[in-house]
């Protein structure tokens, strides 16, 4: 839940609070690392479906209760956002092995936060953040282990450009993640942790407006990530390219009927990838994918648009981590919209 208000102290001064409270208790259940040998299978007269026997491990997990609490006091020249979150403390469970006890939460949960932005009179806003964060992992890797809480730390400096020439924004960052108990691959077919694994990087954002009718969004995103497999070994973390950028044009055109079309179009681009550990020395190679959209606006509440990714329909690896993924193929899909006012 969250509550924004709005306190007026003058004329120049405006403040702008958001408190926020959030709640999660779960609990999950099921087996591990679950193999069998299957019965040999005539290629030339094959007999499907013989049963065979699978053993696994099971578990049982039960999350105690998350909870947290967000205040964001703040002008509208400058904000300070403070936010605590109360990591679950780790409870037993009532059947199993003590080792399957764990903390529960799939997405990663901030449990400490603080940012603060200036903006000048001349339209640039320099900002620094700290963050830190942790998720809870639930289940056991394939030997047995129970899985530790992801804990995770993020650095990061910026300034954003609102100059009166330019119709839009530019922002420049610099971001320095640090993570712990972070899951990686692992020839078990079962995710273990790792050691640590950092992210140092650079990120350019622009979005502004060429013309009234013609907008522009551009991306860039330097990484260097590294991800520590034992205590010897420091390895380029898989699935993670070192660059990345986008663009995204979009147009809007004026029908006789007041009606409104906004067709656009973009452009992804991945750099390439390794997988160090299992697959030293194979480069995954780049890609570059194209998108489509067009939104028509029927009238103030109701609006059609339609959606195309990967609009060659190009086959590609996205990636290695112990398996190869191939990317996503072309998809299509059309969305009907309404909206209240």
């Amino acid at each position: 839940h969250r509550i924004k208000g709005r306190v007026r102290l003058g004329d120049s001064v405006e403040i702008l609070p958001i408190f926020g409270v959030d709640y999660l208790k779960s609990s999950t259940s099921g087996r591990n690392n679950g193999f069998g040998g299957a019965p040999t299978l005539d290629m030339f007269d094959p007999v499907y479906g013989q049963p065979f026997a699978v053993t696994a491990t099971p578990y049982d997990l039960r999350a105690p209760t998350n909870w947290a609490v967000r205040l964001r006091p703040g002008t509208r020249r400058i904000a300070l956002e403070l936010q605590r979150r109360h990591p679950p403390r780790p409870r037993q469970k009532r059947r199993h092995d003590r080792r399957h006890d764990l903390r529960l939460r799939h997405q990663p949960q901030q449990r400490e936060r603080r940012r603060h932005v200036h903006q000048s009179d001349y339209g640039v806003s320099p900002y620094v953040s700290y963050s830190e964060s942790f998720k809870p992992i639930v289940g056991v890797d394939g030997y047995g282990r129970t899985y530790q809480p992801y804990i995770g730390k993020q650095k990061e400096v910026g300034v954003k450009f609102e100059p009166d020439w330019l119709n839009g924004t530019l922002t420049l960052a610099y971001f320095d993640i640090e993570e712990k108990n972070a899951l990686i691959a692992d020839a078990s077919n079962i995710q273990v942790q790792g050691g640590k694994r950092t992210n140092k990087g650079v990120e350019l954002q622009g979005d502004f407006r060429i013309t009234p009718r013609t907008g522009v969004k551009v991306t860039y995103t330097y990484s260097h990530a590294r991800q520590d497999i034992g205590e010897a070994q420091t390895i380029r973390a898989p699935l993670i390219p070192r660059h990345q950028a986008s663009l995204w044009v979009d147009h809007r055109f004026d029908l006789p009927n007041s009606g409104a079309l906004t067709v656009a179009a973009g452009v992804r681009y991945n750099g390439s990838t390794e997988d160090q550990h299992y697959y030293p020395g194979d480069i995954i190679p780049s890609y570059t994918l194209f998108d489509l959209m067009a939104r028509y606006q029927i009238d103030r509440n109701w609006a059609v648009q339609l959606n195309a990714r990967n609009l060659t329909d190009k086959t590609y690896v996205s990636g290695c981590d112990f398996y190869c993924y191939y990317g996503g193929e072309r998809t299509i899909d059309m969305q009907l919209q309404y909206q209240w006012h």
